[in-house]
């Protein structure tokens, strides 16, 4: 009997990697969803499935170590998902994301090394990497992370490398992930402005809005997971992105969407870093090159809006 276990399964990433296992198991017989429900993020466990039998949660903390072991038991493949986010603040609470995505992660890892796990998938971020005005970020490129929480990741994903001669390790940098999802999360940016606009009819930008951005599809984003997770992509290091935005360029098509939308900017006389991720990347030989249509997405994610 073959398990998977996804920690941060009830989260925004991990509810739409449980959609598509609801539709191809990827020869899996049980999906475990670990997670502590601290966001309170309760609509993935309201979305009709197919094969609701197939999924199990297991509410537990990352750094219960008993409750992590038990949960390994048996499991085959480890998608690490569970991470302390808030954006834009990523250097408010810095204890917070010490403890879940370092210390956290280093638990699970030794866990995961205790245990018959051949296969495990960590969602990394391309805060890793700093600040990068003039560069582009490729998979090669020096981590010199700026935040705290960049900073967590970082820590995280030496902890995880740290089993490559072990077992199969594939460590995905991620952008900024967007697009909806009835368990999505709200402080990422676009998915603000978009709520921002469809109820309160304004938009609240900090700086000039120039600072670029690389982004990605929440469909794109899980279906990187499922490359990794069937075995067509190999172990190692990518980053996940399909594309580099000014924010300028999303608030303008988020205006033509809503004309009467009235833009706020915040704190215009403070520089903002741009951060831009190579187009395509490693990733795209596996899941393809991208073809965004970043109107179409916003289009389609406005018509989700219930009201």
């Amino acid at each position: 009997m073959r398990k998977l276990l996804i920690t941060g399964g009830a989260g925004y990433i991990g509810s739409g990697l449980l959609d598509v296992l609801d539709q191809d198991a990827m020869g899996f017989d049980e999906v475990l969803i670990y997670d502590n429900l601290s966001r309170k993020n309760f609509q993935s466990f309201f979305i009709k499935r197919q094969n609701p039998n197939r999924f199990r949660l297991i509410q537990g903390d990352l750094l219960d170590s008993r409750k992590l072991e038990r949960a390994l038991n048996g499991v085959d493949t480890v998608v690490h998902l569970a991470a302390r986010v808030t954006t834009p603040y990523a250097d408010h609470e810095a204890h917070q994301f010490e403890q879940v995505n370092h210390w956290g992660t280093a638990e699970l890892v030794n866990a995961v090394e205790r245990s018959e796990v051949k296969k495990m998938v960590y969602m990394s971020s391309m805060s890793v990497y700093g600040r990068g005005e003039d560069e582009v970020f490729t998979e090669g490129h020096l981590c010199d992370p700026h935040s705290f929480y960049g900073i967590s990741k970082l820590r995280g994903e030496e902890h995880v490398l740290r089993l490559e001669d072990k077992l199969e390790i594939v460590v995905f940098r991620a952008a900024n992930v967007f697009g909806f999802h009835p368990a999505m999360r709200m402080d990422s940016v676009i998915n603000k402005f978009m709520f921002q606009a469809q109820h309160k009819q304004v938009l609240k930008v900090s700086g000039e809005g120039l600072q670029v951005r690389p982004f990605i599809h929440l469909s794109r984003t899980v279906e990187a997971l499922k490359a990794a997770i069937s075995g067509k992509l190999t172990a190692g290091v990518f980053n996940l992105t399909d594309a580099n935005w000014a924010l300028v360029e999303v608030l303008e098509l988020i205006q033509g969407l809503y004309p009467e939308v009235e833009m706020i900017y915040q704190n215009r006389h403070m520089p903002y870093i741009s951060a831009v991720a190579e187009v395509p990347g490693k990733v795209h030989e596996i899941i393809g090159n991208p073809e965004v249509n970043l109107n179409e997405l916003l289009t389609e994610f406005k018509m989700s809006f219930g009201y």
